[in-house]
């Protein structure tokens, strides 16, 4: 069960560069383990190696996971997928590619191709963090062309942040 009380979270940032709610980028592991008695930990797998993703189920806010540094003891990412939490300019889980580029003009759209799977971000100004997409159903209709991507993913809803 989460510990962290409602006024705790009043105080506490909603997402920016480094910070999810009471989590921060590059605090060691112990100092998040009050936060949830019952977090779980799984192998995330990149191209050639792996590296432990804890999964903090936060009161008031929701699941956050950590993934750790290759020493497996600091915090080197947080995300999530909540939509009780935003940016200071209002962005969150949640809305479209649409109404995050009127709140971030000068955000940016990145695809990132692997193979046949494709990874959607919009990237905030001074690596703030991104939000992700999950656009598989326009794969076939985008092809590989970037600007296809980036009409037919406007309407489309975030479905996580991310920052590091």
């Amino acid at each position: 069960m989460a510990l962290l009380t409602t006024s705790a979270m009043a105080n506490s940032p909603g997402l920016s560069k480094g910070k999810i709610g009471p989590l921060n980028v590059g605090v060691h592991l112990f100092h998040l383990a009050h936060l949830d008695q019952n977090a779980k930990v799984r192998r995330k797998q990149f191209e050639e190696d792996f590296q432990l993703e804890y999964r903090f189920n936060i009161k008031n806010v929701g699941i956050i996971n950590v993934l750790l540094e290759a020493d497996d003891t600091s915090v080197y990412r947080l995300s999530t997928s909540a939509e009780s939490l935003k940016t200071v300019a209002g962005g969150k889980v949640g809305m479209t590619l649409k109404a995050l580029k009127k709140i971030y003009p000068n955000g940016k759209l990145d695809v990132a191709w692997d193979g046949i799977d494709s990874a959607y971000h919009f990237i905030l100004p001074n690596e703030e963090g991104f939000f992700a997409f999950d656009a598989t159903d326009i794969i076939k209709p985008c092809g590989k062309a970037y600007p296809d991507c980036g009409k037919l993913l406007q309407n489309h809803r975030s479905t996580a942040f991310i920052t590091f």
